[in-house]
């Protein structure tokens, strides 16, 4: 008679057993850190090498119930928000006792404030030191800033309590303490020395994303420092972030001007305005690494709101000026960055009067076309541009940013808007790829204002409009002349250097926005249907050339996410020609055309994906995109679904109006559209 069989081991009590063999219902020995079953699953799964794309685990994935009194690892927690709630509890726990040691110490006759504080002991998931690059370039290197939440948790240099200067900030606002500010600190005792503030050590700038060398969460703060700003030298670090990589509103300020006056006393004249800082912070914050992402997004979101109050406590009390205006521009181009849209009115005009200065005078007119041309992007295909063409000649253009940093004097731009050879003529010492890139947006604007002023649908009764001369004229001007007048040094979209080393995000976009500009003018007379028609050849060019320099930019060491967020709308535009051709392809039996064109709506797919890693206006886009795929593909193949509208908007319009408070805001709102008006 066979005998039973026997347990190799004790049996374990109820939900003793890791979590996995429970699921799974295997037997367990419930060994730590790791049972035998889940080892041995383990490593007959990295036995086998992964599909393409994917990674097998580092360790085998085993956990226990927690056990009373005995506390958990975070790194043993699979959940992310449980791990996050895990740490926020210990990180409480230690400061709890932290502050009891301190009142001990304070009752037993210790001077705890001229005591030195104990190091906060954090556990490896927060205290996980992150990575820089020599490069922000460099694609063979890790790319991701490095600049963790901690500072803005954890900082403990004390803070004043005197109220801020910013009249939206109330008293109660800061004395509540908020995961994404320096909190404030318990009052020292005075010394018979008196109190003297020293300004924190300065670093020359650094071309890395990772924190600076002298940075220590308890950095001493001046003591008027604002307790809603992270630790000084953090702020200084977010601010070379934001010169180093933002593409679009960091061009309005002078670097060296800006940076040199973080270094003075907050009660400096010269200290740069708290509204300025909390957009750049706001700004800065997608280049910068965070362990937790939803930290990431709740830092900006908290800095995105403290300036939007201070900005309209500011309309509100009719006292605006120019470090306003700048900070507006700032969070405009984050929230599009975002997949947003803000709409702030804003009267510019006084900010246009000569000024002594000529960096100053400057930053004016910077500031004036950075919204210029952030006015002709948001209104792609949805309403004619608020600054018209006669607002233009308000101010000159810009000079070239080798002299505005450097303060050369130099005479202001003699360019104007109205001149018939603005367009084609690029003078000797007054052309970069900035005022290139006003160009190329100026040229796109022209395109969107002319198919909203003319119905092309209405006009095709009495005739085609592209036989008109307004539109020869403007075809020939966007998809020919413009980029062939363009300087030898500027032909290329890669810029100086061959293998891209020098690649300038605004000569890039400069070459993007001629190609579609014409997609954006000839998407009313496309017909796919007949294959000689000239605006789908005209169409099929454009894209095709869109995604050359995709190529191009591709084979080069350039992090892609460093471009102009609109470039993901121009990558759009492109896709959707491409869908429509693949429509073609496969009701005529063109397998292998069909299979080029999906290879090139994957490769602009890709990029948006890409680039929605840093802001989500690609991964909108990329939804959008998706949804067309979806829509004109599935479609019956008939003659009459041929020449389909391409959708044109950036956004949709039932979503040009959506609060802050949707997204988890932590207060105010603000809704999108565009901005300024005159």
């Amino acid at each position: 008679m066979p005998k039973p069989a026997t347990s190799s081991g004790p049996a374990l009590r109820r939900n003793q057993a890791c979590q996995q063999c429970r699921r799974r219902k295997l037997k367990c020995d419930a060994g730590r850190p790791h049972c035998g079953t889940c080892v041995r699953q383990w490593n007959a799964l990295i036995a086998v090498p992964p599909p393409v794309g994917f990674s097998h685990p580092p360790a085998p994935t085993c956990s226990y119930d927690p056990v009373e009194g005995v506390p958990v690892a975070p790194e043993s927690i699979e959940d992310p928000l449980e791990r996050i709630r895990v740490i926020e509890a210990q990180i409480e726990d230690l400061q709890n006792k932290l502050q009891n040691a301190r009142r001990e110490a304070k009752q037993n006759g210790h001077d705890a404030g001229k005591s030195p504080s104990p190091p906060t002991q954090l556990s490896p998931e927060m205290a996980r030191s992150t990575r820089g690059t020599t490069s922000g370039s460099d694609k063979s290197k890790d790319r991701s800033p490095t600049i963790s939440p901690q500072p803005y948790l954890f900082s403990s240099s004390p803070a004043s309590s005197r109220p801020s200067a910013s009249p939206s900030v109330s008293v109660s606002e800061r004395k509540h303490a908020t995961p994404y500010a320096r909190p404030r600190a318990a009052t020292r005792a005075n010394t018979a020395t008196g109190g003297s503030s020293h300004a924190p050590i300065r670093r020359p700038p650094t071309s890395s994303r990772s924190l600076p060398a002298d940075y220590s969460p308890q950095a001493q703060a001046d003591k008027d420092w604002d307790p809603n700003l992270p630790a000084p030298n953090i702020v200084m670090h977010l601010a070379e972030l934001f010169f180093q990589n933002d593409p679009c509103s960091s061009r309005i300020l002078h670097r060296s001007s800006f940076v040199s006056s973080l270094s003075l006393p907050t009660t400096h004249p010269d200290f740069p305005p708290l509204i300025l800082l909390h957009a750049i912070c706001c700004a800065s914050s997608r280049w910068a690494s965070h362990d937790a992402p939803s930290r990431q997004e709740k830092f900006a979101e908290f800095h995105a709101a403290k300036t939007r109050a201070m900005l309209e406590a500011a309309l509100r009390a009719n006292a605006t000026d120019l470090p306003t205006f700048q900070a507006s521009i700032i969070l405009q181009y984050w929230a599009y960055a975002e997949g947003r849209n803000l709409d702030i009115k804003f009267n510019a005009r006084p900010f246009l009067e000569p000024t002594p200065s000529n960096t100053q005078m400057e930053e004016k007119r910077r500031a004036w076309w950075s919204l210029v041309m952030f006015d002709r992007y948001v209104s792609l295909g949805a309403w004619k541009p608020s600054v018209t063409e006669a607002d233009l000649m308000a101010i000159e253009l810009p000079i070239c940013t080798v002299d505005f940093e450097c303060e050369s004097l130099v005479s202001p731009n003699s360019q104007k808007v109205h001149d018939p050879t603005f367009f084609l003529s690029h003078p000797i010492g007054y052309t970069d790829s900035y005022i290139i890139l006003i160009k190329a947006t100026l040229l796109f604007g022209k395109v969107t204002e002319y198919n909203l002023t003319v119905d092309s649908r209405s006009s095709r009764r009495s005739g085609d409009p592209r036989d008109t001369t307004v539109f020869r004229a403007l075809d020939r001007l966007v998809a020919v002349d413009f980029l062939q007048s363009l300087p030898d040094d500027y032909k290329s979209c890669l810029g100086a250097g061959s293998n891209g080393s020098m690649v300038d995000a605004d000569l890039y976009l400069a070459h993007v926005l001629p190609y579609a500009a014409t997609i954006s003018l000839h998407n009313a007379h496309i017909d796919y249907s007949n294959p000689g028609c000239p605006s789908a050849v005209r169409c099929i060019q454009a894209a095709r050339s869109i995604i050359r320099n995709y190529f191009l930019l591709n084979s080069t060491l350039f992090d892609t996410k460093r471009l102009h967020p609109f470039v993901t709308v121009c990558w759009y535009l492109a896709a959707v020609v491409l869908v429509q051709l693949c429509k073609r392809h496969i009701t005529t039996g063109d397998r292998g055309g069909e299979a080029t064109v999906w290879g090139e709506i994957e490769t602009l797919k890709l990029a948006m994906l890409e680039f929605g890693n840093i802001s989500p206006i690609g991964l909108r886009q990329e939804k959008l995109l998706q949804e067309t795929i979806d829509d004109v593909i599935q479609k019956p193949v008939l003659p009459a679904n041929f020449g389909l509208d391409i959708p044109m908007y950036t956004y949709p319009l039932q979503d040009l109006t959506v609060s802050l408070s949707e997204h988890g805001s932590p207060e105010g709102s603000s809704s999108f559209s565009t901005t300024g008006y005159l």
